[in-house]
C-alpha cells in the first residue's frame, strides 16, 4: 500500500528511472497507473518536473495525472490507467491502414498543439509513449523529460535526452529544442506506422550518424504524394521549415494532407479583408441612395409651402462609403420668407434665426448587424 491509499496489483513495465504498476485507488475504487521513481537527485528533479507539467494540463489525448507523492523515501505519480497497448506493441503486427494512421496522427498532433500553446515540449514522442485506449483513441504519455520552452534545462550543456531512433537533428547536436522537435519525432512515428519500418533503426552512435548524414527514406510510390509531402515537411532538417502541430492536425483530420500551406489568421479586432471593406462601402452607398429617394418622395407628397429664402449651399463630405449631405431642417412657417428670384434653390439648413431648428445627427451611429 502506498500512502495508505494505493494498492499495487501488478507490475507493468520498468524504465530507466522508474517502475510502472497497475494499482487500485482504495478511496475511489478505480484502477490507476502507479509510477515509482528509482534513481538519484537528478532523476528526482525530472520526476518533479513531470508532475508539475502534467498537473497543469488537460486534454482528451493526454494521460491525466491524479496524484503526486514526494516523500523522503519515495516519489510516486498516480495517473490515469489506459487499458490498452502502446503503438509500439500494435506495430509489431505490421503497418496500419492509412485512415487509422491519419486519425491517430491527428489526435497526437492536436495534443501537441495544445502543449506547444502552453510552452511545453514533450521531447520524447515515440510509439512506446502513445497508448491506445479501449475506445481506439491515442493518449500521449511519459512526460519525464518534457520541459517548458523557456525553462532551465535539467541536463548538462550539450547533453541529449530522448530516444535515439526518434530524436531530431537539433537534439542530437545539442541545439535549441522547441515545438519543431516534437513535429520531427511525430513525422518518424507516422512514417513507421504507414510502412511498418523504423526510419532509423540503429542504436547509439550508429543512429546519430545516420540521422545527421541523411533524411528518412520517404517513397512517393509507397505512401502517395500527399503523405510523402507531409512527412517530408515534418522531418525537414531545418526546424523552421517544419509545419506547426496545428497545421499537421488540420491536414490529417481534413484528409488534405497538406500541412505546408500557410494559414492566415486575423487577430481579434483586425480590419476585415479588402473585399469585405468594399462590400460594406457598396452597401452604405445603396442605403444612402434609398434613404435619399424616400426623403425626396415624402417631400414631394407633403403640402406645398413657399420655399425658404436662399441659403448658402450645404457642404458635402466625401468618404469611402459615398457622399453624405448635411441634414435638412425645416423652420416654422412664421419664419419662412418669400421666395427669391433666380435659378433652382439649394436644399440646406435654414437661415440662422431665433426659431431655427437645430440639425439632428445623421444616422444612428451604431454598427450594422450581421
Amino acid at each position: 500500500m502506498i500512502d495508505g491509499r494505493y494498492r499495487i496489483v501488478s507490475h507493468v513495465a520498468a524504465g530507466a528511472t522508474s517502475d510502472v504498476s497497475v494499482g487500485i485507488d482504495e478511496h475511489l475504487d478505480r484502477e490507476v497507473a502507479v509510477k515509482v521513481l528509482r534513481g538519484e537527485t537528478a532523476d528526482r528533479r525530472r520526476f518533479n518536473a513531470e508532475a508539475e507539467v502534467l498537473a497543469a494540463l488537460d486534454h482528451p489525448n493526454l494521460v491525466h495525472l491524479y496524484d503526486a507523492i514526494d516523500g523522503d523515501d519515495i516519489a510516486v505519480l498516480v495517473m490515469e490507467f489506459i487499458a490498452g497497448p502502446s503503438l509500439a506493441e500494435v506495430l509489431r503486427d505490421g503497418p496500419l491502414p492509412e485512415d487509422r494512421v491519419a486519425r491517430l496522427g491527428a489526435e497526437v498532433a492536436s495534443c501537441l498543439a495544445y502543449l506547444h500553446r502552453r510552452g511545453v515540449v514533450h521531447r520524447d514522442v515515440k510509439p512506446a509513449n502513445l497508448l491506445i485506449g479501449p475506445d481506439g483513441h491515442a493518449r500521449l504519455a511519459d512526460f519525464g523529460i518534457a520541459r517548458l520552452v523557456d525553462a532551465t534545462r535539467l541536463t548538462a550543456t550539450g547533453q541529449s535526452i530522448g530516444t535515439p531512433s526518434y530524436m531530431s537533428p537539433e537534439q542530437l547536436t545539442g541545439g535549441a529544442v522547441g515545438p519543431p522537435t516534437d513535429i520531427y519525432a511525430l513525422g518518424l512515428v507516422l512514417l513507421e506506422a504507414r510502412t511498418g519500418r523504423r526510419a532509423f533503426s540503429g542504436q547509439g552512435h550508429e543512429a546519430v550518424a545516420a540521422r545527421l548524414a541523411r533524411g528518412p527514406d520517404i517513397r512517393v510510390d509507397e505512401l502517395g504524394r500527399g503523405w510523402a509531402r507531409l512527412l517530408a515537411a515534418m522531418t525537414a532538417r531545418e526546424p523552421a521549415r517544419r509545419p506547426t502541430a496545428a497545421a499537421v492536425a488540420a491536414a490529417l483530420a481534413g484528409g488534405s494532407l497538406d500541412a505546408t500551406a500557410p494559414t492566415r489568421v486575423l487577430p481579434a479586432g483586425a480590419p476585415p479583408p479588402r473585399r469585405a471593406r468594399w462590400a460594406v462601402a457598396g452597401l452604405a452607398v445603396l442605403v444612402a441612395g434609398v434613404v435619399t429617394a424616400v426623403v425626396a418622395s415624402l417631400a414631394g407628397s407633403a403640402p406645398q409651402r413657399r420655399p425658404a429664402p436662399a441659403a448658402p449651399p450645404a457642404t458635402a463630405a466625401v468618404s469611402g462609403a459615398g457622399v453624405t449631405t448635411a441634414p435638412v431642417a425645416t423652420a416654422p412657417s412664421s419664419s419662412v420668407a418669400p421666395p427669391t428670384s433666380g435659378g433652382p434653390h439649394e436644399i440646406g439648413p435654414p437661415a440662422p434665426g431665433p426659431h431655427a431648428a437645430k440639425p439632428r445627427p445623421h444616422g444612428h451611429g451604431g454598427r450594422p448587424h450581421g
